[in-house]
C-alpha cells in the first residue's frame, strides 16, 4: 500500500489523478497515508486529498479534514467542510471540528456545510460564529451542493442557530413557510434533518399545498418539480411517515397522495 500511494502522490504532483482516485477501493486502511498529502506545497494535491478522504468517507478522516479547515486555500476549507459534513456523526464530528470551524468561517468560510455543522457545536463560540453571518450585511449567498439552490448566507446560520437553541432564529424559522423565498424553502426541506423543533416541522406543512416549481430533480424533458413534491419527500424521510407509495425524488405527487402525507404529517407532529 505505501508503494502504491507514493506512486499517487507522485502522478497527482504531475496533473495525473486517476492514480489517487483508485486509492478509494482501499477504504479506511489508506486515511492515515493520506495526512502528508495535506501539507503538500502543491494545492492540487491538496484537494485531490480531501476529494479522495470525502469519497471514503469514513470518520477515521475526521482529524485530517480538521486540519484542511485551516489550508491556504479557502475553497479547500470549504471542500473540507463538506467532506466533514457528509459523515454520518455529525455530533462527533462537531466535537473534533467546532474550533477549527470558527476560526474557518471567521476567516471567509460562508459555505453551509460549514455553517451548518457549528448547528452542532456546544460553546459560546461557536453560537458567535454564527450570529456574525446571519448579521452580515452583504449578506452573501451559501450552498451545500453544486446542484441544491444557493440562498442567503444568513438563512443557513438561522438553520443552525435554531438547532442552537436560539429562540429568535427558531421564531424565523416558524415562519419561513409563509415568508420565505422558494430558494430558501427548497433548501431548508433539503436539510430538514436539521431541524429538530416540532413547531417549525409542523409549519412546513403548509408547503403541501405550495404548487412553485422547484429547482432541479427530474430528467431532461420531465415536467418540473413543485415545491409540494419536495416538500413530500423530505417530511416524510424526516419524519419517518408510513405511506401507500414509495416516495420518489423525481416524482410529481397526486393530490390524494400529498394529502396522505398531510393527515400523516398531522398526528405525528403536534400543530
Amino acid at each position: 500500500m505505501k508503494k502504491k500511494v507514493e506512486a499517487a502522490l507522485a502522478a497527482a504532483r504531475s496533473g495525473d489523478f486517476g492514480p489517487s482516485s483508485d486509492l478509494i477501493a482501499l477504504g479506511r486502511d489508506v486515511v492515515p497515508r493520506l495526512g502528508p498529502w495535506l501539507s503538500d506545497p502543491a494545492e492540487d494535491v491538496r484537494r485531490q486529498a480531501v476529494a479522495v478522504l470525502r469519497s471514503i468517507g469514513h470518520r477515521d478522516a475526521i482529524p485530517l479534514l480538521v486540519k484542511a479547515l485551516a489550508d491556504a486555500e479557502l475553497e479547500i476549507q470549504m471542500r473540507a467542510s463538506l467532506a466533514l459534513y457528509e459523515l454520518k456523526d455529525r455530533r462527533a464530528v462537531a466535537k473534533a471540528a467546532t474550533d477549527a470551524l470558527c476560526r474557518s468561517v471567521e476567516g471567509g468560510n460562508d459555505s453551509a456545510a460549514a455553517l451548518l455543522l457549528l448547528g452542532h457545536g456546544k460553546g459560546e463560540a461557536a453560537k458567535a460564529a454564527l450570529l456574525s453571518m446571519q448579521r452580515r450585511d452583504p449578506p452573501g449567498q451559501s450552498e451545500l451542493h453544486e446542484w441544491t439552490p444557493a440562498v442567503p448566507t444568513p438563512f443557513v446560520a438561522t438553520i443552525a442557530l435554531s438547532r442552537l437553541g436560539d429562540p429568535p432564529s427558531r421564531a424565523r424559522l416558524l415562519g419561513a413557510a409563509e415568508g420565505a423565498s422558494p430558494a430558501e424553502l427548497q433548501f431548508l426541506l433539503g436539510v430538514l434533518d436539521e431541524v429538530d423543533d416540532a413547531a417549525v416541522l409542523s409549519s412546513l406543512s403548509r408547503l403541501l399545498g405550495d404548487t412553485r416549481e422547484a429547482s432541479g430533480g427530474v430528467p431532461s424533458g420531465a415536467a418540473p418539480r413543485r415545491l409540494s413534491d419536495v416538500a413530500v419527500d423530505a417530511l416524510v424521510k424526516r419524519l419517518r411517515l408510513k405511506t401507500s407509495f414509495r416516495p420518489n425524488p423525481a416524482a410529481r405527487y397526486e393530490p390524494a397522495q400529498v394529502d396522505e402525507v398531510r393527515k400523516a404529517l398531522s398526528s405525528s407532529v403536534p400543530g
